[in-house]
């Protein structure tokens, strides 16, 4: 049992139009009351009993910046806080980076020498670019699959439901997840806290995901 934190590419209004009809306080309370509806309908469909959570922040498009956890708050300072609300696109730049890195770490990519063959494998992941970490998956997990399966012996027909199956399945799960999604690593394939870490909420016709919303969820 572990918490680890999750992403999810959301729809939220636009927060100018909102600042049309109301005041900035209401269209922030506005946004925030949405986006944990998602959130939590998300839970309710795909969580359990254990996932207990805790919505974290979400980040819009032109990088504003709405706190949910008052814990995270308080360590701000009165400017920190007034500046999340200016636009500063490089926040959804790392907000986008931030469940690249969470997606490849639960992978355990980290372990793929010929991906990362720094020996301090975190700080060569930092070294890398967006596309630099998707081109270095692509080609090295599809290996990495094959070689769970190569040697395996025959099934054994009493004993067919190991852990280790459980982990080749969860591995192959994972990258086709980040293989097929429209933003990476974000999945259109909704999927339990237990198998993936970031997801497309917003995937839909004529929907463009305008916000990404991170949450602490128990497994």
């Amino acid at each position: 049992m572990s918490y680890a934190i999750y992403s999810f590419l959301i729809k939220v209004e636009e927060f100018d139009e909102l600042l049309a009809d109301m005041s900035q306080s209401e269209a922030i309370d506005e946004i925030k009351t949405a986006a944990t509806e998602e959130f939590h309908s998300y839970l309710e469909a795909y969580g359990d009993d254990n996932n207990w959570s805790d919505p974290l922040k979400i980040v819009l498009k032109d990088g504003r910046t709405f706190i949910l956890d008052e814990s995270l708050g308080k360590e701000l300072s009165a400017h920190e806080r007034l500046s999340l609300l200016t636009p500063d696109a490089s926040r959804w730049n790392r907000a986008i980076r931030f469940a690249l890195d969470c997606c490849v770490l639960d992978m355990d990519a980290l372990k793929t020498n010929a991906m990362f063959p720094d020996k301090d494998a975190i700080a060569a992941l930092d070294a890398m670019s967006d596309s630099e970490v998707i081109a270095a998956l692509h080609r090295e997990m599809p290996a990495r699959i094959a070689g769970l399966y190569r040697d395996l012996e025959p099934p054994d027909p009493d004993n067919h439901d190991t852990f280790e199956g459980y982990k080749r399945r969860k591995v192959v799960m994972q990258y086709e997840c980040l293989r097929s999604a429209r933003i990476p690593p974000f999945s259109t394939q909704i999927l339990s806290p237990y198998d993936y870490r970031a997801f497309d909420l917003a995937y839909g016709p004529a929907l463009e995901p305008n916000a990404i919303l991170t949450a602490d969820i128990h497994t």
